[in-house]
């Protein structure tokens, strides 16, 4: 069962700018720029705003991964375009829980978005986080949340972030100042658990 009460965007907003309702989670977790990096071969998104999971970790943005063991391994929540301004963002990730586990998740806290709530699984398939500035916005681009994932069966997960045709709520966006959504594009990824399966070569045809 989902939990309203953390997963609602009003109440989450409301977390966010009340500093002491979060402060426990604040303690101790110190702030941590991610670089930004240069998107100019990224296609320019028509919203303006972009999201996308970046299925390695630390090296672009890659639709797609092979993972041949049981270790675990990151993927990054990246924000590749910030074209209109924001204050925050929020996301709902997805993957097929017969293939994957969760394992945990880092909010990397960059262009001063402080506030975060905390990563929460609220389904074996899902994690639902975001992270707010105190006030003014930002247009930084790069990854904001690494979520580390562990194989559990051979197969192909999605990695997909829901949206808001999905989960008018709860799907994933950039946030304007006072919490209303801002258009934003998502792009999803996939990982492969298990090797690639080997091309069985196709035998020449007999000649007499």
């Amino acid at each position: 069962m989902k939990l309203a009460t953390l997963r609602h965007p009003l109440l989450l907003l409301a977390a966010f700018a009340a500093m002491a309702v979060i402060a426990a989670v604040l303690a101790g977790l110190p702030f941590r720029f991610s670089t930004t990096e240069a998107w100019s071969t990224y296609p320019m998104s028509p919203n303006g705003n972009h999201m996308a999971v970046d299925a390695i970790s630390g090296d672009g943005v890659d639709a797609s991964r092979t993972v041949p063991g049981t270790d675990p391994f990151d993927a990054d929540i990246y924000i590749t375009e910030g074209s209109t301004a924001y204050q925050g963002y929020q996301y709902t990730l997805e993957w097929d829980d017969s293939i994957l586990a969760y394992d945990t998740a880092t909010d990397l806290r960059p262009g001063e978005m402080y506030n975060c709530s905390t990563p929460t699984q609220q389904t074996p398939d899902s994690l639902f986080g975001g992270c707010l500035r105190s006030s003014g916005t930002t247009t930084y681009t790069g990854p904001v949340t690494t979520v580390t994932l562990v194989c559990v069966a051979d197969g192909v997960s999605p990695l997909h972030l829901v949206t808001l045709g999905e989960d008018p709520s709860f799907g994933s966006s950039t946030i304007g100042l006072g919490g209303g959504f801002i258009a934003t594009d998502l792009t999803d990824a996939s990982v492969r658990c298990g090797e690639e399966p080997t091309a069985t070569p196709t035998p020449a045809p007999y000649e007499c």
